[in-house]
């Protein structure tokens, strides 16, 4: 017989294999995780890499979709590892690669859990002290940023130590609010908006990075709010950061 695990209850399943019993999950628990994990800051970032690599807007777009497209249908059969097996994909590849390959996937899933991890931190606190500043003047100092960076990380970790449950109940609250914050952005930032940018590389063009006069000035070039927020220094607005 099922048991429904409390939200407060610590998670004591690592790698291992989880019963049956304890397994009472829902198709939609796991779109409410993975829509979750999208919707954050940090995807906001990820986002802006295609315009920060010179492309326009219309062509950061299309190369964002396609590769969404693409990696689906790569990962999308290996999502029937879970149900199958009852533990993670790292650890059902044993049975294709053995105990001493996986490690090569393991160490992969850690490199990129601390890569969003230190993204998710850096974005949401950079977010919460320039907010601060604005609404109540805080100093964009040093201290400042550093408690809100160790805010959240002590966040992600408590998260982390109670588990799957809390996490889904965590998500209850965050999809909702982070949704609301986004759709409240795209009216917030309408004015500054302008998907005509047209990149600093045109179609076509072979140059890349690497081709470039050692000259090349390293500093951002004047542009819409489409690839400003990423690279605009602290404490100036889209508007100024444009105009330097």
């Amino acid at each position: 017989m099922s048991r429904r695990e409390s939200i407060t209850e610590i998670e004591t399943h690592g790698v291992d294999r989880i019963p049956d019993a304890d397994r009472t999950a829902r198709p939609v628990d796991l779109f409410r995780l993975a829509f979750g994990g999208a919707n954050t800051f940090a995807t906001c970032v990820l986002g802006a890499f295609p315009i920060l690599f010179g492309l326009s807007f219309w062509q950061g777009l299309a190369a964002t979709g396609l590769g969404l497209v693409v990696g689906a249908l790569i990962l999308a059969p290996l999502s029937l590892f879970g149900p199958i097996n009852g533990t993670n994909n790292a650890v059902s590849s044993s049975a294709h690669l053995g105990v001493h390959g996986r490690v090569v996937g393991s160490f992969l899933s850690l490199l990129t859990a601390i890569a969003f991890f230190s993204i998710s931190v850096w974005s949401s606190g950079d977010a919460l002290v320039g907010g601060a500043h604005r609404l109540v003047g805080l100093p964009e100092s040093g201290p400042a940023y550093a408690v809100a960076y160790a805010l959240f990380a002590s966040l992600v970790l408590i998260v982390c130590v109670y588990g799957f449950r809390f996490m889904l109940f965590v998500n209850k609250i965050a999809v909702v609010a982070a949704s609301l914050l986004f759709v409240l952005g795209a009216f917030a930032f309408a004015g500054d908006f302008d998907p005509s940018y047209a990149g600093t590389i045109a179609p076509g063009d072979p140059r890349s990075s690497r081709s470039r006069p050692r000259s090349t000035s390293t500093r951002p070039r004047p542009t819409t709010s489409a690839a400003c927020w990423p690279s605009r220094p602290r404490g100036t607005s889209c508007r100024s950061a444009s105009s330097r």
